[in-house]
């Protein structure tokens, strides 16, 4: 009876490890996330997309008669702002490209923003293309 409870114990700790028990040996097993790698025109085209509608997000809540958008939050009542800034910040998309194309715009707004003290949402609203 003991050894078959040290046997499943051992079993239950290699499980928990990510390792398997070959012959003698164990064997790490690491799990990976794949990479989607894409180049070209396609890849400008996807981070364009998110550009373009971060910028159209955050280009509504300018001006005097800026308006308000809604921003769903993960706790609590969604929370109406009309500050672009605000906007931009909780943005994320799942598509891992337009994810990246609105991270570099928001990186430089901000490094506008360090320089400058001011300026984030024009320097957003000027990278839409005509």
């Amino acid at each position: 009876m003991y050894r078959f409870a040290a046997n499943l114990a051992s079993k239950a700790r290699l499980a928990r490890n990510n390792t398997q028990q070959v012959g003698s040996r164990l064997a790490w097993s690491r799990n990976y996330a794949a990479k989607d790698i894409k180049f070209g025109v396609e890849a400008r085209a996807l981070m364009l997309k998110g550009v373009e509608e971060l910028a159209d997000a955050v280009k509504i809540t300018m001006g005097p008669k800026g308006r308000n958008v809604v921003l769903e939050q993960s706790f609590g009542a969604p929370k109406v702002t009309k500050d672009g800034v605000t906007v931009a910040k909780s943005i994320e998309f799942k598509d891992r490209f337009k994810n990246i194309g609105a991270s570099l715009v928001k990186q430089v707004a901000n490094a506008t923003n360090d320089v400058a003290g001011d300026g984030r949402l024009p320097y957003i609203l000027i990278t839409l293309p005509s």
